[in-house]
């Protein structure tokens, strides 16, 4: 199976089942995931050759998250009181849907993205902004169970070595058509 192909052992140190997020992983693992997915699916279930299956960009992340709101949170994510927990992660789906009916984008298990990590975005466009073409450390968005709620935000940022693992980061697949 994927997961133990991408070096998931399957133990509590990576999830506590199929419900449950996949965390205690780097971005590493997390990319090469895409990537055999992204084969796999080609070889099963004829995807394009033009797609794949990638961490999202940080602009993408963040659109996704805000689901067309400008506000810090999309809906009520505090509702469900899994953010600022302190205690695990949580099975998904148990933070309200945003707009565009995705779960869990605020709180829960902090979320890979694709780019290397700038510390602010002067000079860019604000509308998907790019991030650096190199770097030495990835982004990561959406605040875990182990913050308190201002680390949940749409906006706030996180980023660390792409080796880096930890109980409070996982990742979310996005399919996007590939670059030219």
């Amino acid at each position: 199976d994927l997961r133990k192909a991408a070096g998931f052992k399957g133990d509590k140190s990576y999830g506590e089942g199929p419900e449950h997020p996949v965390y205690y992983v780097s971005w590493e693992a997390a990319t090469d995931f895409c990537r055999q997915l992204t084969a796999k699916e080609r070889a099963e279930s004829g995807l394009p050759r033009n797609y794949s299956y990638r961490l999202p960009t940080e602009a993408e992340w963040e659109y996704a998250c805000r689901a067309g709101s400008r506000t810090p949170f999309a809906g009520d994510p505090f509702e469900s009181g899994k953010i600022g927990g302190f205690g695990n992660a949580d099975p998904v789906g148990q933070i309200e849907a945003n707009a565009f009916g995705l779960h869990d984008m605020h709180g829960n298990v902090w979320e890979w993205c694709q780019d290397f990590y700038r510390p602010n975005y002067d000079g860019l466009t604000s509308k998907n902004p790019g991030g650096p073409a190199s770097g030495e450390t990835r982004v990561f968005r959406g605040g875990s169970w182990l913050e308190a709620e201002h680390a949940a935000r749409a906006s706030t940022r996180g980023f660390g070595l792409p080796a880096l693992r930890q109980r409070t980061i996982g990742f979310r697949v996005a399919l996007a058509k590939d670059e030219q």
